[in-house]
């Protein structure tokens, strides 16, 4: 591609636009995380930006939870630890894609930002309670 000086950003995204992803840019900035549990209840927890492209929650009941934006591609995955303490003990994965999906997209909406996501098929998660996970800014 030719370099245009009249064009000020030519397709590209704008600084502060965000990572784009799926048809929504995503704020390169910290996020919050909102579970509901039908024994708990609903709590909210921050999903801090770790690198570009991947938000990570802090440990919260033995669970974390990762979302991520690659080549506009959006993943996300809950890691439930049953053996040993988070986040260094065995790992049960639940993820929108890959070896271990169950992790669903119900629902999304970019301005304001909001991902619902819900364990479909997830039997740790599930059998704890929980049954959905809202990420937004």
């Amino acid at each position: 591609m030719l370099f245009d000086p009249g064009c000020s950003n030519c397709g590209c995204p704008s600084p502060g636009d965000g990572t784009p992803c799926i048809d929504c840019p995503i704020p390169d900035s910290d996020l919050t995380l909102t579970y509901t549990n039908s024994i708990q209840g609903s709590r909210s927890i921050p999903l801090p930006r770790y690198v570009p492209g991947v938000w990570t929650s802090a440990c919260f009941n033995q669970i974390t939870f990762t979302l991520s934006c690659f080549n506009g591609a959006l993943g996300a995955v809950l890691n439930q630890y049953s053996g040993g303490s988070c986040p260094t003990g065995f790992a049960t994965p639940c993820s929108t894609s890959g070896v271990s999906p169950g992790l669903s997209l119900t629902a999304k909406s970019c301005d304001p930002l909001m991902l619902e996501f819900k364990p479909t098929s997830c039997p740790a998660l599930s059998s704890l309670g929980y049954t959905k996970f809202v990420v937004t800014k």
